[in-house]
């Protein structure tokens, strides 16, 4: 459940955003004084949870669906072509949803990998 105290400050425009692993707050100069700022701080591993998407609110069959047909029919690529670069863009998605440090984890190794 959101506290009063995030809801209030949504109900006067302020907005809370996700980047990578930072939360972002975005808010007018005269609401977000020094002691809100100190505050929030108290709340933001709270806010970062809140804001992660959550792999079961995600329908990935349609966002599976979309890509492969943005790049069958739009990009013209054999309907395989399109399938095979579809899983691979949605099972990434998943794995940076679901557990971002695996996903960190994998592309050192083939950036590791690569150098030698």
């Amino acid at each position: 459940m959101m506290p009063a105290f995030i809801q209030n400050l949504e109900k006067q425009g302020v907005i809370f955003r996700l980047e990578g692993e930072q939360v972002k707050v975005i808010a007018p100069a005269h609401i977000l004084t020094p002691q809100l700022q100190a505050e929030l701080s108290r709340y933001k591993p709270f806010l970062a949870g809140w804001l992660k998407p959550k792999p079961e609110s995600i329908d990935w069959r349609e966002r599976f669906e979309e890509r492969t047909a943005l790049r069958h029919h739009d990009g013209s690529l054999p309907l395989e072509e399109a399938e095979y670069m579809a899983r691979r863009e949605v099972l990434h998605d998943y794995v940076a949803t679901c557990c971002p440090a695996l996903l960190a984890e994998y592309h050192a190794a083939i950036t590791h990998s690569m150098r030698h």
